[in-house]
C-alpha cells in the first residue's frame, strides 16, 4: 500500500514500494525498493521536485529507461511531462545514486474513483485510444491498463484525461511484445496462454474492460488451460451484465465486441478502433447497420 499524505498526494516514500530489509556495510540498514511508475508520482503544489534514493541496481535500470520513454513521449498530449530527471548525488562508498525527478503536476482524480455515464465512457475511450495509437505509433505497447492508471482532471472548465504509469509499457517488434505482465484483472485470454500473442489488441480488450467495469459490468472467473499444465484462473467480464446497463445499443456492440476473448475479432489496432468508436457517436448510422458493419469483418489471425 503507498503512503499518502491527508490531502491525498503520494508522499515521497511512495516513489518506491518496500520490500525485504536490507543491510549495507557502513550505512546501515536500507529498504530493498521495487519502483513505481515514475509518471505515477504526482507532486504537491509545494513540492514539485522528488528525490529518490536508490538503493537497488535494477531500479536506476528501471528509472533510467522509463526517464527516456518519457522524453520520447513528451509531445503526445495527456501524458505527464517529465521536466527534469537527473543524479544530483552518488555515494562516494557505495556508489548509490540519488536522482531527482521533476514531472508535469497533474491533479483530479483515477477512474478507480469514478462511474462513467456513456457519455463519459465514449469521451474517454476516444482520448485514451488517440493517446495509445500514438505511443504505439513511437514504438511501445502500454501493456498495463487499468483503471489506477487513467485520470480525468478539469483544466479552465474542460475535462483532460491522462494516460499515467509506464512502468510495464514495452517496446513492440512488428506490432508485438513478448512480455505477458500488466494487471490481470483487466487482461485478456491471450497473456495467460504461454505462446499468446500480445499486440495493440491486448491494450484494446484491458482498455475495453476497464471501461466496461467503470460502467457496472460484473466479472466472472474464467478459465485457460495450457496443454497439461493446471489451469490459469484469470478474471473477464460477464459481458451479459452489459445488458443491464443502460446505454446506447451502438455502444454495448462496440464493448462487447472489444471483449471477444479471441483478438482476430476484436478492432485490430487503434486507428480501427477510433474508426468505430466514432461510429457509435456518428447519428446517421443505426445501431442495426453499425452491428452490420462489424458482423461483416472478417477474423483476422
Amino acid at each position: 500500500m503507498e503512503e499518502t499524505k491527508n490531502d491525498g498526494v503520494p508522499s515521497l516514500d511512495s516513489a518506491y514500494r518496500k520490500l525485504s530489509p536490507l543491510t549495507v556495510p557502513k550505512q546501515g540498514r536500507f529498504q530493498k525498493a521495487e519502483p513505481i511508475g515514475l509518471s505515477a508520482l504526482i507532486a504537491s503544489p509545494e513540492r514539485k521536485k522528488i528525490h529518490v534514493e536508490d538503493v537497488n541496481r535494477e531500479a536506476e535500470g528501471l528509472y533510467l529507461r522509463e526517464m527516456a520513454m518519457l522524453r520520447n513521449f513528451s509531445d503526445i498530449e495527456g501524458v505527464p511531462r517529465l521536466e527534469e530527471g537527473r543524479v544530483v548525488d552518488v555515494d562516494s562508498e557505495t556508489g548509490l545514486k540519488r536522482y531527482e525527478i521533476e514531472m508535469e503536476k497533474v491533479e483530479g482524480k483515477t477512474l478507480r474513483e469514478l462511474r462513467l455515464t456513456p457519455e463519459n465512457a465514449v469521451m474517454i475511450l476516444h482520448r485514451v485510444g488517440e493517446i495509445a495509437g500514438k505511443i504505439f505509433g513511437k514504438g511501445y505497447i502500454y501493456n498495463d491498463f487499468k483503471p489506477e492508471n487513467i485520470m480525468i482532471s478539469e483544466e479552465q472548465g474542460k475535462t483532460k484525461v491522462w494516460l499515467i504509469d509506464f512502468n510495464t509499457t514495452q517496446e513492440h517488434v512488428n506490432g508485438k511484445i513478448e512480455s505477458h505482465s500488466g494487471t490481470r484483472t483487466y487482461a485478456p485470454p491471450e497473456k495467460f496462454k504461454p505462446d499468446g500473442i500480445v499486440d495493440a489488441r491486448s491494450d484494446i480488450y484491458s482498455l475495453t474492460a476497464v471501461i466496461a467495469e467503470r460502467m457496472g459490468a460484473t466479472l466472472a472467473d474464467t478459465f485457460f488451460t495450457s496443454g497439461n499444465k493446471s489451469p490459469e484462473i484469470a478474471r473477464r467480464y460477464e459481458v451479459d451484465s452489459l445488458a443491464q446497463i443502460i446505454m446506447p445499443d451502438k455502444l454495448r456492440v462496440f464493448l462487447v465486441w472489444n471483449l471477444s476473448p479471441d483478438p482476430g475479432y476484436r478492432c485490430q489496432d487503434w486507428s480501427e478502433f477510433l474508426v468505430y468508436l466514432g461510429l457509435v457517436n456518428d447519428v446517421n448510422v443505426s445501431a442495426d447497420e453499425f452491428y452490420d458493419k462489424i458482423s461483416s469483418r472478417p477474423s483476422v489471425p
